[in-house]
């Protein structure tokens, strides 16, 4: 990796840390969802200090190009990235449901007291 590209790999990675501890602070990201992206960081920050790793790691792995080992950790983490939001959507989507109906019943049964106390 040249040296250039590393310092701006690091960059970017202490502003993202940045940004999402500011995101967290103003309660519009919870510590679960960013601690997923919070050790991405660190292993980029990682291999941005000492890139030998991915030489070593792409090598003991057996892939030939440092640069396709790094493809295909970046495919496997949004692997179970896309899993768990896709969860997440689906349960909130359920507790949506749910909620509408339920408020639908309360309006319907308030709609029949008012009738009632009015008679």
């Amino acid at each position: 990796m040249m040296l250039k590209f590393r310092v701006i790999l690091a960059i970017v990675v202490i502003v993202a840390f940045y940004y999402m501890f500011r995101l967290i602070i103003k309660g519009m990201l919870q510590l679960r969802y960013s601690l997923l992206w919070m050790v991405l960081g660190i292993i980029l920050l990682i291999l941005a200090l000492f890139p030998w790793l991915l030489d070593y790691t792409s090598k003991f792995i057996g892939v030939f190009s440092p640069t396709n080992a790094l493809f295909f950790f970046g495919f496997a983490f949004t692997l179970p990235v896309i899993f768990s939001l896709s969860m997440a959507i689906s349960k909130l989507s359920t507790k949506i449901k749910d909620l509408a109906q339920e408020l639908a019943l309360l309006n319907n049964r308030l709609k029949e007291l008012e009738k009632n106390e009015q008679k």
